[in-house]
């Protein structure tokens, strides 16, 4: 036990060093505007949690760490202190974060965004049409997003009525890709 209690320690302590060599390499390579993005990165993130029902935590307490880029709370990465249905919302507003910062002037973002069964973890409904209506939104500032789910037709029709969409529907078996002849 003592063993594995130094080996523990000795790991906290390298995590630590390592950490503390971030810090500095934050402070001496984020410009300005890449501040302001990370800012921004989190000011997104925190507004479309809230829109999904994000509920583990306030999303106000979610920050975007400055070394690592990943969300946080107090310091520490989130992936193991939500729930699945909230790992789920946090995944989809970082990505749509990243995507909304990478399309400013200057921002390096391809503009595609591609998402395979977004309700894998049974996120529930309200939060499912929270995000495609962000979608949709973000699809009017030029990005590209694709869905792939089995989401009831009916329900996606309905949670897409006030929203601009160009749904396409495959029937079962059929592939989106065909072999050219």
């Amino acid at each position: 036990m003592d063993l594995a209690r130094r080996e523990v320690e000795e790991l906290r302590e390298s995590w630590l060093k390592q950490r503390e060599l971030f810090k500095r390499l934050e402070n001496d390579k984020l410009s300005s505007n890449d501040r302001q993005r990370v800012e921004r990165l989190q000011h997104s993130i925190r507004a479309q949690l809230t829109s999904y029902g994000f509920k583990s935590l306030e999303p106000s307490e979610v920050e975007i760490d400055k070394t690592t880029y990943r969300p946080v709370h107090e310091g520490f990465d989130l992936g193991f202190d939500l729930s699945a249905s909230d790992m789920i919302r946090l995944i989809w507003a970082y990505l749509f974060g990243v995507l909304e910062i990478g399309q400013e002037p200057g921002g390096r973002h391809l503009g595609l965004l591609i998402f395979d069964e977004p309700r894998q973890q049974e996120a529930a409904k309200e939060s499912y049409r929270a995000l495609l209506a962000h979608a949709s939104h973000t699809g009017d500032a030029g990005a590209q997003v694709l869905f792939a789910t089995s989401e009831p037709l009916d329900s996606l029709k309905d949670m897409l009525a006030d929203h601009p969409a160009h749904l396409l529907v495959l029937a079962p078996g059929e592939k989106l890709l065909q072999q050219v002849s």
